[in-house]
């Protein structure tokens, strides 16, 4: 018997059942693990099933370590088990009880033995104990909250869902969530490597759509990374492009087919709204700098589906608060050294929302008829750049206290930072507070709280 154990409790909002069959299917494993932790999967199965093997690859080089494992299907639940990696012993049982009404109770049971007996424990057990804490607070609130998603507002069944983009930020966190919602994802990309896959080339007009494969939602992500490298021309030239040959790849394929998706879920951005004194919201003037014009040309190109009567909604997706990518990832390390800088005078307001609202949002667009049109995908609270850095900073429990001067960051990235770093964007999302969606997310400091694995703290 294993002489250490963890065990964590929580009260989930849906019938036993349905937690089960949400673990169950494939993209648990990824809405479940933490973004701080790097997980890479090696081999073996991907989907929970009895005496199957997984290897992955846990941390980052050079520290980075092979776990290989098996799992056991148990009468309440499952088991994984070590079979070779960095504890002596490991074995952690899922448990999904009926709760009162029609909840559940989830239980995470673990049995562990440190490596090197006494010694190893003496030097691993303070830092263990902390990582399994911040581990299973994570697991535990994305579990309520996907399930109470659920429960609250239930999708169809088993749609298939075309998703372009879906290795960036927000594609790579989508599309696990649909199929633990019971999707099946076509992802369309460069370089298929599933049977689902769907091979284009958007820059040629090309996409390998399978007469046979009908899909019932279209959801549109790609484009070239805004916030990646300098501004060159060709930068320039390349997100603007990439977005409007995208977009006019996924509409012609729409229309060319007797079967179409009956919804297109097409990415915008917020900053289509004019760069001066908000805020702004869905019905308000739209602006006229870059961004902007690339944002209204973007959405221009969903406008021949109206002849079909194709529903189209477009997110006007605002700065995406992620560990994976996107303005945290980007002032996080200066932050943890000490080196957190607010950009020239910090009054500029940035319209934010948390990766989980900007997936359950997409996913909600799918299935319910009510939304349509442009929809500001923000949260509710936007908030000026120097409390974002500062409070991103107190969430890490460090200060940002350097002020860097608008005339260097100009100079660093001259149509930039005018269109980005200190650009004013006040958004408000008014289509969302109309139909009542209750932010997972609503302020930045839990959010930031929720996406770092950090405890709680005053947000004032």
């Amino acid at each position: 018997m294993a002489s250490e154990v963890f065990t964590r409790r929580a009260t989930i909002a849906a019938p036993h059942t349905e937690l089960r069959d949400w673990h169950f299917r494939s993209g648990a494993f990824a809405r479940l693990n933490p973004p701080w932790e790097p997980v890479e999967h090696l081999s073996g199965t991907s989907t929970i099933e009895e005496g199957k093997e997984f290897e992955f690859r846990v941390g980052r080089p050079p520290l980075s370590m092979r776990w290989r494992g098996s799992y056991r299907i148990t009468p309440d639940g499952f088991e994984d088990s070590q079979l070779k990696g960095p504890f002596k012993t490991w074995k952690h049982n899922h448990i999904f009880k009926p709760g009162d009404g029609d909840s559940s109770t989830l239980t995470d049971h673990v049995h562990f033995d440190y490596p090197f007996g006494p010694l190893g424990k003496l030097f691993a057990k303070p830092f263990v104990e902390r990582k399994l804490d911040r581990m299973f607070r994570y697991r535990h609130e994305v579990t309520k909250k996907d399930l109470r998603s659920r429960s609250e507002n239930p999708p169809p069944q088993g749609l298939h869902i075309l998703v372009t983009g879906a290795t960036g930020l927000i594609g790579s966190a989508l599309c696990p969530y649909l199929t633990t919602q019971g999707h099946t994802v076509h992802r369309v990309t460069r370089s298929p490597s599933s049977p689902d896959d769907i091979c284009w080339g958007p820059d040629k007009g090309s996409i390998q759509w399978p007469e046979h494969l009908n899909i019932d939602a279209a959801i549109h992500l790609a484009g070239e990374n805004v916030s990646d490298g300098r501004w060159s021309s060709g930068k320039m030239s390349a997100i603007e492009q990439s977005r409007i040959h995208s977009t006019r790849t996924i509409v012609r394929a729409m229309l060319e087919r007797e079967n179409p998706p009956k919804v297109l879920v097409s990415a915008s951005g917020s900053s289509i709204y004019p760069q001066k004194a908000g805020p702004y919201t869905e019905d308000g003037p739209l602006g006229d700098h870059f961004l902007a014009d690339v944002c209204k040309k973007w959405e221009a190109e969903t406008l021949p589906l109206e002849s079909r009567g194709i529903r189209v909604v477009m997110p006007r997706i605002g700065a995406v608060a992620s560990y994976q990518g996107g303005i945290v990832r980007k002032m996080l390390p200066l932050i943890q050294f000490g080196l957190g800088a607010i950009a020239g005078r910090g009054d500029n307001h940035l319209s934010w929302i948390a990766i989980d609202d900007v997936v359950d949002l997409l996913h909600r667009f799918v299935y319910d008829e009510s939304y349509e049109g442009p929809i500001n995908l923000v949260s509710p609270n936007p908030i000026t750049q120097a409390d974002f850095v500062q409070t991103l900073a107190r969430v890490v429990n460090r200060k940002a206290q350097i002020t860097v001067p608008e005339s260097i960051i100009k100079i660093l990235y001259p149509v930039m930072a005018e269109e980005t770093i200190l650009a004013e964007n006040a958004v408000l999302p008014l289509a969302l507070q109309r139909s009542s969606y209750a932010f997972r997310y609503p302020d930045l400091a839990s959010a930031l709280t929720h996406i770092l694995g950090r405890k709680p703290i005053d947000a004032s």
